[in-house]
């Protein structure tokens, strides 16, 4: 005959759950410290299926522990089966597969075998209505599924719950005592609100994964940490997005996860009132539209977006005229228009910009006149205006930025006359002259300037005399030469070049030999692209 002491039991219980707990934590932190790994909850979905893992484990272990311990008494039984839920479970997560052990040991304690079934069966059921009803209201929201919705969603989780319950309990009779209709409504809770609380939330996963991955590459997918939003959006949420060809249904079916931080989208199907779809993302630091028909009309969508810090819209129709009076103009650090219809209106707001770091202007319409509110960007360390009407008296704009260590003037109208002006940038470091109309005469200006590392001449008119101005350049690491005129003349002194470590004769005289023969010389192991 079984004697049951309930208080007592429940403290044995108690007592055994901690020491089987902490009995393995600390055996597993030894073990992990001598084995240079940590202890952590996964902190990410990437981690998912590790806990899954874990989870299992414990189920499997606390159902062979539980069915040992019943043989004995039902106190056993709950005992044995947080005990086996915590040795079946992987080195850092003893605790979690103690405490679903004793879950687990108990229902074995309290229930008969056929209940304990067809409690688990009618769990399981529950579970997979609410999934399946998330899953369906998911497919139909592009964004968080609506409240409206979500209603009839738990709805139809919860009487698909209840009737399965009801059927694999094969029409139990009616509760007659207040005891008996009190488990009774515990129990139809218990059930409703499996369906409702994982449920849900875990249908609108499970589709928003299988969305993310027709989307086009996603990253830095993390578990969402607002506690509302994940009943209407989900337990997942993404920090990246990089889609191929998108149009407006792709980008509101995005809208769903609310914590995106950047975006990439090339040559997207996209038009000005579309763009109304990112104030869904408030977080967004890093925007990328290249090659679209999008306009001013379209950018000023951007204004609401006051953590951006790297804005690129090349091969838009933009003028970039309003940027300056937006919230986050301050905060930008990368502005890119290469390629639009920017000019002097938006550097007339240069001094917006005060943390601007880096700006592309290639290839518009920026003029030499427009250059001169530069000096209130004094943050900028990089400035590329390729191809775009800047000649000789706009240099001088230039050299006055304190900082300025990158500079494209590429397909511009300077000469000789202007390398002077601009040799006085005394932190300029990487400059590229492809495509100009810079002689050797020009270069010897160049030679005084000890900070440069990167030097661009390609499709010039340099020859050997020019290379050899350039010997006295300390720090020059990269060099391109490729599509000028030099010769196998200048192999000797490349080869003298204190710290030059690329150089490219692409398009040159230099004959095969003359490469090899610069290789050999080398002491500084020159990497030598191109050749005659």
């Amino acid at each position: 005959m079984r004697v049951h002491y309930p208080s007592r039991n429940l403290v044995l219980l108690v007592g055994v759950l901690l020491l089987a707990a902490g009995v393995r934590f600390y055996a597993e932190r030894s073990y992990a410290s001598a084995a240079g790994h940590s202890l952590h909850f996964p902190p990410s979905p990437g981690e998912a299926q590790d806990l899954a893992v874990v989870v299992g484990l414990a189920i499997v272990g606390a159902l062979v522990g539980a069915a040992i311990g019943y043989r004995l008494n039902r106190t056993s039984a709950a005992i044995a089966g947080a005990i086996g839920g915590a040795l079946g479970t992987a080195h850092y997560s003893s605790i979690i597969g103690a405490l679903v052990g004793g879950l687990i040991g108990m229902l074995v304690a309290l229930l008969t075998p056929r209940r304990i079934l067809v409690a688990a069966l009618s769990g399981a059921a529950a579970l997979a209505a609410g999934i399946s009803s998330g899953a369906v209201a998911g497919a139909l929201s592009d964004g968080p599924v609506p409240v409206w919705l979500w209603f009839f969603a738990a709805l139809a989780a919860a009487s698909i719950a209840l009737a399965a319950a009801r059927l694999l309990a094969r029409r139990p009779a009616e509760p007659k005592t207040g005891k008996q209709k009190l488990a009774a409504g515990l129990r139809v809770g218990l059930l409703v609100g499996v369906a409702l609380v994982p449920g849900i939330p875990l249908g609108i996963t499970a589709e928003s994964f299988y969305r993310l991955r027709t989307m086009g590459r996603a990253g830095d997918i993390r578990w969402r940490t607002a506690g509302m939003e994940k009943f209407t959006r989900g337990f997942v949420d993404v920090g990246f997005w990089y889609p191929g060809e998108v149009g407006k249904t792709q980008l509101a079916r995005m809208t769903r996860f609310n914590g995106l931080g950047s975006i990439v989208l090339p040559n997207p199907n996209l038009y000005d009132d579309d763009l109304a779809l990112f104030a869904a993302w408030p977080r967004l630091q890093m925007v990328s539209i290249t090659d679209a028909p999008i306009t001013d009309a379209g950018a000023v969508h951007f204004a609401g977006l006051k953590w951006l810090d790297n804005l690129v819209l090349d091969g838009t129709k933009v003028t970039g005229k309003d940027l300056p009076q937006m919230p986050m103009a301050p905060r930008l650090l990368f502005l890119s228009l290469d390629h639009t219809l920017a000019g002097d209106e938006l550097l007339a707001g240069a001094a917006r910009f005060t943390s601007l770091y880096n700006l592309q202007l290639s290839g518009t319409r920026v003029t030499e006149q427009g250059l001169a509110h530069l000096k209130l960007a004094t943050s900028l360390r990089g400035v590329s205006l390729a191809d775009t009407p800047i000649g000789d008296v706009g240099l001088a704009h230039l050299a006055k930025l304190p900082r300025l260590s990158r500079l494209d003037l590429s397909g511009t109208s300077i000469t000789d006359a202007g390398i002077p002006t601009l040799a006085a940038a005394a932190s300029l470091n990487n400059l590229e002259l492809n495509r100009t109309q810079i002689t050797d005469a020009g270069l010897a200006a160049l030679g005084n300037m000890n900070t440069m590392i990167y030097l661009g001449l390609r499709d010039t008119p340099i020859t050997d005399a020019g290379v050899a101005l350039l010997q006295s350049l300390p720090l020059l690491y990269r060099l391109d030469l490729s599509g000028t005129r030099v010769t196998d003349g200048s192999i000797d002194v490349l080869a003298r070049f204190p710290k030059l470590g690329m150089v490219n004769l692409t398009g040159t005289q230099v004959t095969p030999q003359g490469i090899d023969q610069l290789r050999r010389l080398s002491a500084t192991g020159l990497t030598v692209e191109g050749g005659r």
